[in-house]
């Protein structure tokens, strides 16, 4: 395959909530559902735990392990596609920073540390939420 990228993809979101907030809407099944296509995150969210993402059916379809986690400010995690063995694992790191009084700027940043596709980042944006 000669057409291979190892470019991130960097999303950046304002949004009128507190930085504990943003983080309950990434981690907590309650949020996730809602946001991430009716999936819901599993985790304990330490560094070194696993994490996936549950199908409304109860299939895995996503997994990896948490990277790092620094609760309400940063989250990185391993992203693996549990249908696409063959694609290799890419790195989402989501940023909470408080901007002004009541809002935070979400930073997602999506990094592929081995080349992919680049259809598959293009697919990824426009999936969006």
């Amino acid at each position: 395959m000669a057409d291979l990228t190892s470019e991130s993809t960097v999303y950046v979101t304002y949004i009128a909530a507190s930085p504990e907030k943003v983080w309950a809407a990434l981690t907590s099944s309650e949020f996730t559902t809602r946001y991430f296509f009716g999936r819901a995150m599993e985790s304990d969210w330490k560094a070194g735990s696993p994490w996936l993402l549950r199908t409304p059916a109860g299939a895995v379809d996503v997994e990896g392990l948490v990277r790092a986690s620094d609760p309400p400010r940063k989250l990185v995690l391993g992203w693996r596609v549990t249908a696409h063995p063959d694609l290799p694992e890419c790195v989402v790191t989501y940023e909470i920073e408080p901007v002004g009084e009541g809002a935070v700027r979400l930073t997602m940043t999506e990094a592929h540390p081995t080349p992919i596709p680049p259809t598959f980042s293009t697919a990824a944006a426009a999936a969006g939420p």
